[in-house]
């Protein structure tokens, strides 16, 4: 439809677990190294540019859709997020932290070579709700209605 002259015609779209990956490695990732994702040890610089990298998708994301759905139609989206305002709090970033052990002691071995971490880089982010609210109403093109939070009964136990 993009491009095209076709009419919006969709009244309903659905995304669940999707937007959170990136459409590419952010860049100046630089001072990363050692890295997979945004660790403890990674400087301020590196949150920034996964943060600009997902606002230009999520954007363009976004502004694609609104193309597609006509007048009134409604668009669900399901995220993974974080309670907490750290990006490098144990709520998103344990996990990735693991993963990257895992695959340094890989390295280490000798089993995976160091330049190949480059291309095991997560194009992966967790959003606060005040910053997905901030870009929708800056994109312009869908007006946000409502926010649910759900809490993870498994990891509350």
């Amino acid at each position: 439809m993009i491009g095209s002259s076709q009419p919006a015609t969709l009244h309903f779209v659905h995304s669940s677990y999707s937007v959170h990956w990136l459409s590419k490695v952010p860049e100046n990732l630089e001072n990363n190294k050692g890295n997979i994702y945004m660790a403890k040890s990674s400087p301020p610089s590196v949150h920034k540019a996964y943060l600009e990298q997902f606002q230009k998708d999520f954007s363009l994301f976004l502004s694609l859709r609104s193309e597609e759905i006509i007048c009134g139609g409604r668009m669900l989206l399901t995220f993974i997020g974080r309670s907490v305002a750290d990006p490098w709090s144990k709520d998103c970033c344990y996990l990735w932290e693991l993963l990257t052990k895992s695959i340094l002691e890989l390295v280490d071995e000798g089993l995976v070579e160091e330049s190949e971490l480059v291309h095991s880089i997560c194009h992966f982010i967790h959003h606060m709700q005040r910053k997905l609210r901030e870009i929708v109403e800056n994109q312009g093109s869908f007006n946000l209605e409502k926010i649910k939070v759900f809490e993870d009964e498994l990891g509350s136990q």
